[in-house]
Parts: structure tokens; C-alpha cells; sequence
């Protein structure tokens, strides 16, 4: 069964979005009103628990960006050759962060033109590739971020043509069996990118539209809609598409800005603010990592360090020095973090891997033996870097995926590469 449904939007800002950052950012959704006539239609509880970041859960499923509310980006299987086992492209769209649960593969599609209105949706294939439904947005529809997946619905946020009334973008649910839109709720602000889901509760950032050079983060009820509380992030927590979503761990949500503040999740009261002069610039590419009473970030674009702080009170455990720039987000094992670092004016751009006790370097990859950088997935195997497959030893490229496809989620022993088409590699 294929569902088509139109959904009437809310339209904000018509700032340049590039691939990179519409497939990596994160904006939030600010719940001021609802529209359209779903509501919750299911009883089951949200589960997406966070209460795991003492110790690295190896999860078989990827519901959400970095495979978790934790951003841990460890997966508990994984292939080990490049072979494609299906490929999904039947009508030329361009494919986004994939998010896999419980046998079903949940993406969002765009057509490949420059042309405007172009087609835009989500789609759910089971993990054979077949289809079992297409959600399709209003033609005024600019971007959709990445879904995250729930026990029941399928969450994701819309940037829309501020031309287009009322001002501001929306925040939709779908049921994740069949489709059918459930809520949406209009924000004040566009939303660049994946909620982050956990214990019930959908967390999103964005700029504000009516103080642009500061941010908000929501809190909403994850089966309602209900907005449960909102709080300004400050100047470099949310600019417009680069806002990094925020890490949740044992109750606690960790937001970076200029430095890394971790709240009560269920109040939004802040908790502590990380120690030190250390200024780390909330953009899309440095996402927290929280593992085993450490949290784990680099910096957005003010200097290359990364650092650890303690998840008890914010005081720093170590500092990485890269020499580059701009830190990804990370994959974080009890023993070891693999980071990306991009370099805007000073490289070596390429992948490190570190120790999570204390920093010190293990083995680093030069970007240019790679086809392309994405945040890691550490497998059971090897860890994923978009298309290819390094060894967690030494770093060494074992093998690459063919194709332009570099937005990655591994479940069971599969990796799902989104971009020019959709593929999955590996796996029966």
C-alpha cells in the first residue's frame, strides 16, 4: 500500500540550505498551536529510553539520529562487505538520514531539480525494501528534517517558504504502522533536522523568529504534541540551520552552546554549565555523546579541541587538541571515541580515533582515504564512516560502498545509505 497525503504547512525563512547541512542539521520545534485534525491514537508508551548511557548499549535498531537519545552511535551489528543487497530508487528522489525500527526503514525523500514546488515526503520500506507507505507534504514544503521513530509514531520537522502564511514551520507525527497523519503542531521557528526522542518526550532546537540571534529548545509530549517547556539557548546555541540536536542521558539533556549546559528533562531547569574558558559554538556538525558519566564534544567552528566533561557536574576530564577546526558528531564505545574533524581554514580534515579515558590519540585517518566524512557508526565489526568501512585497530579503510549515497544508519546487519538513492548493503 502506498499512502499520498497532502498536508497544508507553515512556512519560515528562504536562507540557502545546503545538502550537508539540510542532511546534518538540527533545528527545534517551538509547539504554539495545532492545525490539521489528528490526534494521538494510540495507548502505547514511548519507548526510547536514555537511562543506558552508563554503559554503551549495542542496539539492534537506529529510531533517531546517532542510533540513540545518547548519541552514543554504536550499533550492534553491521556489515562486513560492501555488497548491496537492494537498492530503492524508482522515481529519481534524493534520500536523507534513514531511521530503522522494529523491521521497517523510515527516510525522507526529495525530487532531485532546482526546480520549485518539488515533491517531498517520507517513506517507509520494510527491511526487504518494499514499500508499505509514502507520506507526501504540501507542495509549499522546502526541506523535511531526517524522522525519528517511536514506539507508535514517526517524528519529524519542516522548513517552509516564508511567503506562504502563517509564519513559522510545524512539528508532525505520523503512525508508524500505516502513515496517517496523527498531530502537528505550528512552531515559531523552522525546524533543519531530526528530533531528539527519549523517555516519552520529542526535544528539538531552533532559531527564534522573533529574536533571531538567540535560539530556543522545546520540550513536547511525544504522544500529544503538548508543548512541555520551551528556554532560550543564547546566540551560538541555534543560528538558523546549524544547530546541533541535543544528547539525553539519565534524565538529563545536554545542549551545546557556547559551552555544553545540561538541564533536567523533564523541567528544562539547568542543571550545570560545563567548566573552563571553553567556548564550543552550537553547530549542526558538534553533537554530545554522553557514555558512562562523561559527555563528549568538540568544538562548532571556534578551534579544534574536543573535550570530555563529567555528566555529575560539568567539570572537564580531558582535552584533545586536532589543530583543525570543526568537530562531527561521535561515536563513543566504553573504551574509545571516533570523531570527525573538518577543517575550515587549518586541516588535517579526517577521522580520530581516541581514548575515552583520557585522550590520548589511537590511530588517525586522513579524509583523503576516505570517499566521504559522515559521523561514525562503530559496528560490531568495523566502524562506518558514510560508504566505507575502517578497522576500529588502526583506522585502515577495509572496503567502500559504491555509489553517491553518504547518510548512514546501521540495524542488525545491515547499513542503510541514503543520498542519491536508498540502498541497503549487507545483510540475508
Amino acid at each position: 500500500m502506498i499512502l499520498l497525503r497532502e498536508a497544508p504547512v507553515a512556512m519560515p525563512s528562504e536562507a540557502p540550505l545546503t545538502r550537508r547541512t539540510a542532511l546534518q542539521a538540527l533545528g527545534a520545534a517551538a509547539g504554539v498551536g495545532l492545525v490539521g485534525t489528528g490526534t494521538a491514537t494510540h495507548s502505547r508508551e514511548t519507548d526510547l529510553s536514555a537511562s543506558a548511557a552508563s554503559a554503551v548499549d549495542r542496539t539492534t535498531d537506529w529510531p533517531q539520529f546517532q542510533g540513540n537519545a545518547a548519541k552514543t552511535g554504536v550499533a550492534g551489528g553491521g556489515p562486513t562487505s560492501p555488497d548491496i543487497r537492494w537498492e530503492y530508487d524508482p522515481e529519481q528522489f534524493g534520500y536523507g538520514q534513514p531511521a530503522v525500527r522494529d523491521g521497517m526503514v523510515y527516510v525522507g525523500y526529495a525530487e532531485q531539480t532546482d526546480e520549485e514546488p518539488k515533491e517531498r515526503g517520507i517513506v517507509a520500506l520494510t527491511t526487504d525494501g518494499e514499500v508499505q507507505w509514502r507520506y507526501r507534504t504540501d507542495p509549499n514544503a522546502r526541506y523535511l528534517s531526517g524522522p525519528s521513530v517511536s514506539d507508535d509514531f514517526v517524528l519529524f520537522g519542516g522548513l517552509y517558504r516564508s511567503n506562504c502564511p502563517p509564519r513559522g514551520a510545524i512539528l508532525i507525527a505520523l503512525d508508524a504502522e500505516t502513515g496517517e497523519e496523527v498531530y502537528r503542531r505550528i512552531v515559531d521557528a523552522p525546524i533543519a533536522g531530526a528530533p531528539t526522542i527519549a523517555d516519552g518526550v520529542v526535544y528539538t532546537v531552533a532559531p527564534d523568529s522573533t529574536l533571531p540571534e538567540e535560539g530556543l529548545l522545546v520540550a513536547h509530549e511525544a504522544t500529544t504534541g503538548e508543548e512541555l517547556w520551551r528556554m532560550r539557548t543564547g546566540p551560538t546555541g541555534s543560528s538558523g540551520y546549524t544547530s546541533p540536536p541535543v544528547a539525553v542521558a539519565d534524565g538529563q539533556v545536554y545542549l551545546v552552546k557556547d559551552s555544553l549546559v545540561a538541564l533536567d528533562g523533564m523541567t528544562g531547569e539547568e542543571v550545570w554549565t560545563s567548566g573552563g574558558d571553553k567556548r564550543l559554538k552550537g553547530d549542526h556538525y558538534n553533537v554530545p555523546a554522553v557514555v558512562g558519566g562523561t559527555a563528549y564534544v568538540g568544538t562548532g567552528g571556534n578551534g579544534g579541541e574536543f573535550y570530555a566533561f563529567s555528566t555529575d557536574d560539568g567539570s572537564l576530564e580531558w582535552t584533545f587538541e586536532a589543530g583543525a577546526d570543526q568537530f562531527d558528531a561521535a561515536a563513543v564505545t566504553d573504551d574509545t571515541v571516533y570523531v570527525p574533524v573538518y577543517s575550515i581554514d587549518t586541516p588535517p580534515e579526517g577521522v580520530h580515533a581516541l581514548s575515552a579515558d583520557d585522550g590520548s590519540q589511537q590511530w588517525f585517518t586522513d579524509e583523503s582515504e576516505l570517499p566521504l566524512m559522515r559521523p561514525p557508526i562503530r559496528g560490531e565489526e568495523y566502524v562506518y564512516v558514510g560508504p566505507a568501512a575502517l578497522s576500529p585497530e588502526d583506522g585502515s579503510v577495509a572496503w567502500t560502498v559504491d555509489g553517491d549515497n553518504d547518510s548512514t544508519a546501521v540495524a542488525g546487519d545491515t547499513l542503510y545509505l541514503g543520498g542519491e538513492s536508498l540502498v541497503a548493503v549487507g545483510g540475508e
